[in-house]
């Protein structure tokens, strides 16, 4: 088994106002961190060799590896509002960016794999090993809630939305088992763009609001 230990924070932020009757301005953030690690229990010892029965899927000693995952994501959102008598306006801009951590290190780098007892094979690990993964969406949108008659209500929205992540060089330290190698970083994986049209309408057919007929076509 291992322990689990860890305490995430989180930190949220809000602001709005109304600068007229008409127009509103919001805005808000938060930020979210945890320091994700699963680690060995006290009586592990480094250089313990990890040991699994298939048969009886039971683990003794220590794990063939544990980890620790350090994560923080940050979120913006923006918006100004506009008010008419038939028109109902609305721009912003999102901003979500993640970050992720992978650290995997092992007591020994090889577990010891039984069958009912009996020594079968051994399972090797090329830890310690580290990776950072980093992710950034954006999105700029307009929308108009349009009333051009009594019963007629047209929802008509437009979005730009941007996806991009990369990961920095990183180095595998030479392990028993292999030689060391570093590894170029990665950009652009992925990079993603796209216009995302956004359309409704609704009717009400008697005007009481009872029955509507609704149609829709979006993109996600």
């Amino acid at each position: 088994s291992n322990n689990n230990n860890k305490c995430p924070t989180v930190h949220q932020l809000e602001w709005n106002s109304s600068r007229s009757s008409r127009l509103l301005l919001d805005a808000s953030t938060s930020i979210f961190q945890v320091d994700d690690r699963f680690t060995k229990q006290p009586d592990v010892q480094e250089g313990d060799i990890a040991r699994f029965d298939q048969v009886t899927n039971t683990a003794t000693i220590a794990l063939g590896t544990y980890s620790n995952n350090p994560m923080f994501r940050g979120v913006f959102l923006g918006s100004v509002s506009y008010f008419t008598t038939t028109h109902d306006i609305k721009a912003g801009y999102s901003m979500n960016y993640a970050k992720r951590t992978g650290n995997v290190n092992s007591t020994s780098g090889m577990r010891a794999v039984y069958r009912s007892g009996v020594p079968d094979l051994v399972n090797t690990y090329n830890t310690p090993v580290s990776s950072v993964t980093q992710d950034r969406e954006q999105g700029l949108y307009i929308q108009d809630r349009w009333r051009p008659s009594r019963k007629l209500t047209l929802n008509l929205g437009l979005r730009y939305e941007s996806n991009y992540g990369w990961m920095p060089e990183t180095c595998q330290p030479k392990t028993d088992f292999i030689a060391a190698q570093c590894f170029a970083a990665i950009d652009g994986a992925p990079d993603w763009k796209a216009v995302n049209p956004r359309f409704s309408a609704v009717y009400d057919l008697a005007g009481d609001g009872m029955t509507a007929l609704k149609f829709a076509a979006n993109r996600y």
